[in-house]
């Protein structure tokens, strides 16, 4: 609990019992990262390539690209995220309220199936942008997460236990969208990708990322 004292401007920090609760919650984090951030790793590559028909060059063009960018976004994040308002809720959960809209947005975004049927300028112009927002808001969201571990409780062998349900969370997220996706995402035993079921798949996992992202945070 966080008690805020606005005539003596002092915060009063009175920490609730660490249990399973926390761990749980926090576990849910890094299941609703994997909904994003796997998926992303494991599927953008083929929706750029078979959907919207760039090519393995430009696609590999843009993700150098967007490593050099993403370099500053994270260290630009994390100075903004260590330097924000003390909130009653804390210091970290505030951001990842605010930035899983965004980005989830953009996490759909990226995976829109009509840009197919642009000029491959325009393509390039849209994938570039979209995935280099899409980037900047994880950082956003998983900055705050990562960090949240410190805030929740300063006894070494909690942080150990969030360390340990955290790592559970990312194998069950990562599981999920590597062995169940597929299924939907492909159609018949010919393998061949859906754009538009591409799509609908994007926006499940968005809405179960949320809830995730919903589940830590409250």
């Amino acid at each position: 609990m966080i008690i805020l004292d606005k005539s003596q401007k002092t915060v009063t920090i009175e920490a609730a019992p660490f249990g399973i609760k926390d761990k749980i919650g926090y576990m849910f984090g890094d299941i609703g990262n994997n909904f994003s951030f796997n998926v992303v790793n494991s599927f953008l590559m083929i929706f750029y390539t078979n959907v919207l028909g760039l090519t393995g060059a430009q696609v590999g063009i843009l993700f150098i690209s967007a490593r050099f960018i993403d370099a500053f976004a994270d260290i630009t994040v994390g100075r903004l995220v260590d330097n924000s308002k003390l909130h009653k809720i804390g210091r970290f959960k505030p951001w990842m309220n605010r930035m899983r809209w965004f980005l989830l947005i953009a996490f759909i975004l990226v995976f829109v199936p009509i840009v197919k049927d642009w000029a491959l300028p325009m393509r390039f112009v849209w994938v570039f942008v979209t995935y280099l927002a899409w980037g900047i808001f994880y950082s956003s969201v998983n900055i705050p997460y990562g960090s949240m571990a410190s805030a929740i409780s300063s006894d070494p062998d909690d942080k150990t236990s969030l360390s340990t349900f955290r790592a559970m969370g990312s194998a069950l997220g990562s599981a999920l969208t590597s062995y169940i996706l597929p299924m939907f995402i492909y159609i018949g035993a010919s393998q061949k990708i859906s754009g538009n079921r591409f799509f609908i798949v994007v926006v499940v996992c968005a809405v179960i990322a949320f809830i995730c992202y919903h589940l830590t945070t409250i």
